[in-house]
């Protein structure tokens, strides 16, 4: 099983790097990640003598509030994810949303998540280059280790 290490830094005064937890604090466990339709559409696009759109790049929140992962709608849109329906999203500020639902693929430097059915939600509406969302869907299966004081966290999956 692969881990993913993220300390957030930055240089001091003297140049030498340093943790910053506060950093943490401000965006929460966050991973640089590109969303692009799955392997198999990318194939399809390639068969047809097409080319496959262009993958999105931005972050991933590691959220285990969430029991679903999520794509940006407008970053889902762009990288032109399949809509492959519609679902019903409650979350702290909406309840019973009807949202469209997604099937692509998340990129993140150690290994790939399919995700057959992610939720839209707008994500990056704060300029935070949100792309996604890692919910307890796919949570389920990893190790998370969040260590605050030193400004790091892990993720297996």
């Amino acid at each position: 099983m692969p881990i993913l290490n993220f300390r957030m830094e930055a240089r001091n005064a003297s140049g030498d790097i340093v943790a910053t937890p506060e950093t943490l604090i401000e965006v929460g466990p966050s991973i640089p990640v590109v969303i692009t339709v799955a392997e198999e559409v990318q194939q399809a696009y390639s068969d047809r003598g097409e080319t496959p759109p262009e993958p999105v790049n931005g972050f991933a929140l590691i959220d285990t509030g969430a029991s679903v992962t999520c794509f940006d709608v407008d970053a889902a849109q762009k990288a032109r994810l399949p809509q492959i329906s519609v679902s019903k999203m409650t979350s702290a500020t909406h309840s019973n949303q009807t949202v469209p639902t997604f099937a692509g693929t998340v990129v993140c430097p150690t290994f790939n998540i399919n995700v057959e059915e992610g939720m839209g939600a707008n994500l990056s509406a704060q300029g935070n280059n949100l792309v996604a969302l890692i919910g307890r869907d796919l949570l389920q299966s990893a190790v998370l280790i969040y260590n605050g004081p030193d400004g790091h966290f892990s993720l297996s999956l």
